[in-house]
């Protein structure tokens, strides 16, 4: 018993031992499995992991399958394009969350690890809204707005024709995650990261970028690359790259010191971000036009071609518009020249900078680069922070002269220290920009060139304050402080003074004042006295005869508003002579062509106007167009009436106004419409071309018959058939000719007698009684009709009082008209 109990006892704990052994293993299994399947969905740890198999050129770090390339420096998003392209690659492109966090993640060391950048936020991507809303990306792959990882109330609202770029936040947290991307002002300068793909240990990467090929290519005198980048920089051979502040090369050269047949060689040289490159040749001899050096303003052949040089002459390179420059010689089997000598050197075009407003209230000027003495730079991007002295007061600034290649090369003025401050205005092209006053101390100033040959440039000045006092320009626009971006400032006491040798006229664009208090006042001309504009009492214009104006403008220290803008301008020239036919119909100005004036011209009888009516009288004493011409008014030429004929009666060569068209149709044909019709002072006709039709022959009218048709027209048969109870005498067809006669005798329809015509008797042995068209039997004695319907049928009257018997039996014989 004892026994027994404890074989039970061991059983339970091995038992119990098993179970808990179990439930243990089920936890331990699920929980691993969770931190397995969470490990996998969310950190993917194998991006971390280096792999042996892919590698990148020294410098880039292997971040997933890419290349990154962080550069430092801070740049524009062009430039940074311009870079990042010029090694082959492009700006960092993003497809997907995770890619995002990763990216983010290894820019955020990276910048981190910078002393110089560690308090910067923001770095450049690939990803740009274009002047038209389109986004895409540097490779030039089209993208759409959901594809980004925006931050709060971004992207920014579309504006038309401003382009923005897009940049990645690497330190900074918002409410909705890390590394969210941010659209700005493609100008502002960020540090910025490029893009490559990577490439098998086993292979080189060629510098465009366009290919991976296998490393054993790689300076075997065959060149395999597009931009033969694997020929390069290999001992005994020509070409290499070149980077840093200066440096010199030459062409190869053999025993005989000229240069080797068949000779391809690639020299890429860059300099520091920032920077050009000016190449010089001090030595300069090829086969001319066989041999040449080739230069291109970039890395890359697809970069602009700067010129292709051959011969003796030395060849004048002009300053690269990057930090990039490629040169490329080539020979071929036949003579060669001693070849040529070249050294570069790094240039840095200095421009920008901070311009404090003169003490003595003197004006400074501020030129473009390169002003007077040869055309701007391509590339630039110059900025300016115009200030006042005291740090109190406004300033503004004034052109002079301003030529800007457009629309790719502009200046913007903003209202501030910053590219953050309100916009005053971007300007480009060869029109004067209006005078602009700041609202505060500060003016920000940015002038950008693209990479095409720019102009003249600009010539400006600057002071402080706001007493314009000698405004010498013929047409000018100029407005209250901050106009347009903020409300003018307190405590103003500006003046301007406009003098010009000619009449002009001035125009008020807005007005928006504290009325009472802020006063701004016009003087015309140098005798009379001031007079007080507000909002109410503005007129469209004001004339001064001796070209003079005066305007103050006054606040108080209070209440401010937006303000108001005005433009003023000499006259445009006379109309006269007119062009011949034209008069002045009516004008805005009857005394003058004054700035701003309207005319509408009208013509004489027969004439119409043929281009813009009316025109205006623009800034710079300019019409808006050419007058007017007038041209004679013509009908559309008119086609043959089909049979018939239309003659032009009084202008038979041509179908000018007034001309009268008479029409006419083939003889015996109908004409349907009016026969006249006139040319127009609308330069249409008055009506519509006629009809000629076929003649129309009479109506038939036959007793007794049906015809096919109602309406004859000539050369219509027509064809006849008697009603019942008639036979037709005649031809049953009737032709209808083309003069509307008919050719045949019409047929008659004559009355079928049916008791007399016919072999047989219709009512057997009644009376048959002829009708028109029908006959009826008139029955005999003891007979009559079968009904009141039925006049052809009789029969016998049946007795009914008497009960037949065989012996009386009767039949009744029911008659039948045949």
């Amino acid at each position: 018993m004892d026994s027994n109990v404890q074989l039970m006892s061991s059983r339970r704990s091995f038992l119990l031992t098993v179970l808990l052994w179990s439930i243990g293993l089920l936890i331990f299994l699920d929980r691993f499995s969770q931190s397995q399947e969470l490990e996998y969905q969310f950190d993917l740890p194998f991006y971390e992991t280096q792999s042996a198999l892919f590698t990148c050129d020294n410098g880039w770090h292997k971040v997933g399958g890419s290349c990154l390339l962080v550069v430092t420096e801070l740049t524009t998003f062009d430039q940074a394009q311009a870079y990042c392209r010029s090694n082959g690659a492009s700006l960092l492109k993003v497809s997907g969350l995770f890619e995002n966090r990763i990216f983010g993640e290894f820019l955020h060391e990276k910048i981190l690890s910078s002393n110089d950048l560690s308090d910067l936020n923001f770095i450049w991507i690939g990803l740009s809204r274009t002047a038209a809303g389109d986004y895409e990306w540097g490779d030039g792959e089209v993208a759409q707005a959901y594809q980004g990882f925006w931050a709060l109330s971004q992207p920014k609202v579309f504006h038309i024709g401003f382009r923005t770029c897009s940049y990645l936040g690497v330190n900074n947290v918002t409410d909705i995650g890390i590394y969210r991307w941010a659209l700005g002002d493609c100008q502002q300068r960020l540090p910025f990261v490029c893009q490559a793909s990577s490439c098998a240990k086993s292979q080189f990467r060629c510098k465009d970028g366009s290919a991976c090929i296998n490393a054993k290519w790689h300076c075997d005198g065959t060149p395999d690359c597009a931009d033969q980048s694997d020929e390069q920089d290999c001992n005994g051979t020509c070409g290499g790259i070149y980077q840093g502040l200066n440096g010199t090369f030459h062409s190869p050269y053999n025993d005989s010191h000229s240069y080797p047949s068949y000779s391809s060689c690639h020299w890429k040289i860059s300099s520091p971000i920032g920077t050009r490159i000016q190449l010089n040749f001090e030595t300069f001899d090829l086969e001319a036009p066989y041999d040449k050096v080739t230069v291109y303003d970039g890395a890359l052949e697809a970069d602009p071609l700067v010129g292709v040089f051959t011969g003796n002459n030395t060849p004048t390179v002009p300053l690269s518009s990057t930090n990039f420059l490629l040169v490329i010689f080539e020979s071929d089997q036949n003579i060669a020249g001693r070849g040529f000598n070249a050294s570069w050197k790094a240039r840095e075009i200095r421009c920008g900078g901070t311009l404090t407003t003169s003490s003595e209230g003197d004006r400074l000027w501020i030129e473009s680069p390169g002003y007077g003495l040869q055309t701007y730079p391509s590339n630039l991007v110059c900025d300016w922070i115009i200030s006042h002295i005291h740090g109190s007061d406004i300033v503004y600034i004034d052109f002079g002269d301003f030529n800007l290649a457009g629309p790719g090369d502009w200046i913007e003025i903003r209202d501030g220290r910053s590219e953050q401050a309100g916009l005053l205005g971007r300007f480009s092209g060869d029109e004067i920009p209006p005078i602009l006053i700041s609202s505060g101390p500060y003016l920000f100033l940015r002038f950008r060139t693209d990479a095409y040959i720019g102009e003249r440039g600009f010539k400006a000045f600057y002071q402080s304050g706001c007493q314009i006092q000698e405004i010498t320009q013929g047409y000018i626009v100029f407005s209250s402080p901050g106009y347009g971006v903020n409300n003018y400032p307190n405590n103003l006491n500006c003046t301007w003074k406009y003098n010009w040798t000619q009449p002009a006229t001035l125009l008020f664009h807005e007005i928006d004042i504290e009325p009472k208090f802020d006063l701004l006042q016009v003087k015309l001309g140098v005798s009379s006295n001031f007079t007080t504009i507000t909002s109410q009492n503005v007129t469209d214009r004001l004339r001064s005869d001796s070209g003079n104006f005066d305007l103050n403008f006054i606040t108080d220290e209070q209440v401010n508003r937006r303000g108001w803008s005005v433009s003023i301008s000499y006259d445009c020239p006379s109309l006269a002579p007119l062009p011949d036919n034209a008069h002045i119909f009516e004008r805005t100005d009857t005394e003058n062509f004054s700035y701003g004036s309207y005319v509408w011209f009208g013509c004489r009888e027969g004439y119409k106007i043929s281009n813009a009516n009316p025109i205006v009288c623009e800034m710079g004493g300019r019409w808006n167009a050419t007058s007017p011409t007038c041209q004679k008014i013509s009908c559309p030429k008119l086609v043959p009436l089909p049979n018939g004929d239309n003659r032009n009666t009084e202008y038979p060569s041509n179908y000018k106004f007034g001309a009268r068209v008479k029409y006419s149709c083939m003889p015996g044909d109908r004409l349907i419409g009016y026969n006249v019709s006139v040319c127009g002072e609308d330069g249409q006709w008055t009506h519509p071309p006629p009809q000629c039709l076929a003649p129309v022959c009479d109506e038939i009218s036959i007793p007794h018959a049906v015809l096919n048709m109602t309406y004859v027209t000539g050369g219509d048969y027509v064809g006849v058939t008697c009603n019942h109870g008639y036979r037709m005498r005649g031809e049953a067809v009737v032709y209808c000719n083309s003069t509307g006669q008919y050719e045949t005798t019409f047929p008659s329809c004559i009355d079928i007698d049916e008791c007399s015509d016919l072999d047989d008797d219709p009512c057997l042995r009644h009376t048959c009684v002829n009708t028109p068209g029908d006959y009826y039997c008139q029955c005999n004695v003891g007979y009559h009709h079968v009904n009141s319907t039925e006049s052809k049928i009789c029969q016998g009257k049946r007795k009914t009082k008497k009960k037949p018997t065989k012996s009386s039996f009767f039949f009744v014989f029911v008659q039948f008209c045949e």
